[in-house]
């Protein structure tokens, strides 16, 4: 089986041009933003906004190419789900159509739910960014590089600054058959402890000191999640669950896909020659595993966008929200028009995080000036996929 399960994910890996799900690559890279109204240095004109109604018939037409075999699409504004729609079907061989409430898998989308957690963690004083994850953790965490030991923080854990990289043949190994549970802890201590099962000083950590290299690392993303869950003394998925998805009313949410009720459909993944991936589990799951509806998901972002608050539910104060979401690595180099916020990524003036997986492709974006937001789900990552979900993303974000 896991012979069975490197090779699907080598093969998904060559076919999307990159080890996509392990860095997802920058939204820019991904998409031409250039004709954006609100993007700077565009190219060309503005992309003409399309009337609601349209907006439907034009998404139509993009998956006439068969991008994927299914797609969930909002658009939300700040406190409100403005409009969603959903197309093909979430299961080829039963030919299950795509609802609002069908649950997608959201690669690392996922993440942005370890942020709000994160800040929720600070807000209560069970956490501050500076707080060195060795005096929270059942087990320690060095640099093995370095003469003299740089603690790792939370804030470097948020920012992808911690040192900590994935190694790929070990992070790949990772992904799972089924649902795993109760793992997360054993599987970073064997990888970040010396002696560890899968302990390479040279391949699990940079030679830099913490604060001062940018490495994107789901495995860095996972342990943030592990450390608010020994900060708090709950187990991330339930602290998750009554602190986020419950108060938000997201009933259709949860990070692993049996968890997700009876009633529910969850969208089955997909190869480009649309083969069933199965629902995978991992055991860094919180890094990339949550499975959300279209309904649900563009709660989650209406909150963000109404600085923590929907239907008059508070789930972040709105200082840690522009916290969340402000530039954190000024004094290190950054590509052209992109911030590193905590967790989040801002790019060319959207905020979000896009997420790419075996058989998932996700963008979830908002631009704060014009307020308006936008989110796309698929059930497959082909580079078909990739291009209807930007010209997708693109004619939401400026819908009339």
């Amino acid at each position: 089986m896991w012979l069975l399960l490197c090779i699907i994910v080598i093969g998904l890996c060559t076919l999307s041009s990159g080890l996509f799900f392990l860095r997802p690559r920058p939204l820019a890279y991904l998409l031409d933003l250039s004709d954006l109204p609100f993007t700077q240095g565009r190219k060309r004109e503005p992309v003409n906004g399309l009337a609601l109604n349209d907006l439907d018939a034009f998404i139509q037409s993009e998956f006439e190419r068969q991008p994927a075999p299914g797609a969930a699409v909002a658009l939300v504004h700040p406190g409100r789900v403005t409009w969603t729609s959903t197309y093909g079907v979430s299961n080829v061989t039963d030919q299950t159509p795509v609802t609002s409430d069908t649950a997608f898998a959201l690669g690392s989308v996922s993440k942005t739910v370890i942020a709000v957690a994160l800040m929720q963690a600070i807000e209560t004083g069970a956490l501050a960014l500076d707080t060195p994850i060795n005096t929270v953790l059942p087990f320690a965490v060095e640099t093995p590089s370095l003469e003299q030991a740089v603690p790792i923080t939370v804030w470097h854990l948020a920012t992808h600054t911690s040192g900590i990289q994935d190694r790929t043949l070990t992070y790949m190994q990772c992904y799972q058959s089924t649902d795993v549970r109760d793992q997360l802890g054993n599987f970073l201590n064997a990888y970040l402890v010396v002696g560890g099962a899968h302990y390479n000083a040279n391949g699990n950590f940079l030679s830099a000191a913490p604060g001062t290299e940018i490495e994107y690392t789901n495995i860095g993303s996972a342990l943030l999640a592990y450390v608010i869950e020994c900060a708090t003394g709950i187990p991330f998925a339930q602290y998750t669950h009554q602190k986020i998805f419950e108060p938000l009313g997201m009933k259709r949410t949860a990070w692993f896909a049996s968890d997700i009720s009876a009633s529910t459909d969850v969208a089955m993944r997909y190869s480009r020659l649309k083969r069933p991936y199965g629902h995978l589990g991992c055991l860094t799951w919180p890094d990339g595993f949550l499975h959300s509806s279209i309904t649900d998901l563009s709660r989650f972002l209406a909150a963000i966008m109404n600085k923590g608050e929907l239907d008059g539910v508070r789930i972040l104060d709105a200082e840690s929200v522009d916290n969340m979401l402000a530039d954190q690595l000024a004094h290190i180099e950054q590509e052209d028009g992109e911030m590193q916020a905590l967790i989040w990524n801002v790019e060319n003036g959207l905020m979000g995080h896009n997420g790419g997986d075996p058989g998932v492709f996700t963008l979830m974006y908002f631009d704060p000036k014009t307020e308006r937001g936008a989110i796309v789900l698929l059930n497959s990552m082909t580079g078909k996929s990739i291009r209807a979900a930007g010209n997708i993303l693109k004619q939401v974000l400026v819908a009339k």
